[in-house]
Formats: C-alpha cells, structure tokens, sequence
C-alpha cells in the first residue's frame, strides 16, 4: 500500500481551501421572511422584499433548534430552526397589550413580561390573558 505524504505547506493549502469551500457555502445559506398580510402577497408583491436572513451572521440558526430575536419592518421577530431546511417566524409582539415577548428556552415557550401571556414555539397561545396566536412571517429557505 502506498501512503501520500504532504508537506506542511500543501497541508496548510489543502486544509486553507476546504475552510474557504465551507465558509463562502454558508455565506450563501440565507433565508426570506415575508408577510401574507399584505393585500398583494408575501412581501407587498414587491420583487425581493422580505427579510433576507444570511445564516453567517446568526450562527445560532446554524443547528436545529437555533433561535434568533431581529427585526423585519419595525417589528420584532424571532426566526427558528425547526429542520435542516425549514424555519419559523414568529413575531414578538404579544397580542394582548403589544409588549415585546421573550424566549424561555429552558421552556420553550414565548412569554410576555408585562401581562404573563405565554405562547408556544408555533405562536399560539398557552396562557392568556392573550387570546389571538403571535403573527407568523412566511419563511423561505
């Protein structure tokens, strides 16, 4: 049997264009969220509207069960990672009173400091005084 040897340079090259491969990939992995509120479609009809959410700056959307709070036209959201290919959108604003909810991954609820609204990873409502699910953004991958 016949074994390569690289020398220290090569193996730097090699190892420097397989890291180089990986990271313009990910850079690449982005993914849309749009709201089918709007009377002309997923993002007002607007060609390239929506959030556009590049996985690279949010590594925590990076595994499943990744979760990340930002904002989409003035509204704050949080993105999930539910498969290696899908996510969720949830917006942040309870229902009830309009307070900004929180994670409790521990829980993985949603829950409103102001009133004790508590809603579940999908957005619909485990405990009130809320009644109405958080609002769901539409996501593309």
């Amino acid at each position: 049997m016949k074994t390569l040897k690289l020398t220290r340079r090569e193996f730097t090259r090699h190892a420097g264009l397989a890291i180089l491969s990986v990271s313009g990939l990910a850079s690449l992995s982005t993914i849309r969220c749009s709201n089918d509120d709007s009377p002309t479609g997923p993002g007002g009809g607007q060609p390239g509207s929506g959030l556009v959410v590049n996985l690279a700056d949010y590594p925590t959307l990076g595994q499943v069960g990744g979760v990340q709070a930002i904002n989409y036209q003035n509204t704050p959201i949080y993105v999930f990672r539910t498969g290696d290919a899908s996510f969720r959108a949830l917006s942040r604003v309870c229902t009830h009173k309009g307070c900004t909810v929180n994670w409790v991954n521990s829980g993985k609820k949603l829950s409103c400091p102001c009133h004790g609204s508590e809603f579940s990873d999908k957005g619909s409502v485990i405990k009130g005084p809320a009644r109405s699910s958080l609002q769901e953004f539409t996501t593309q991958y």
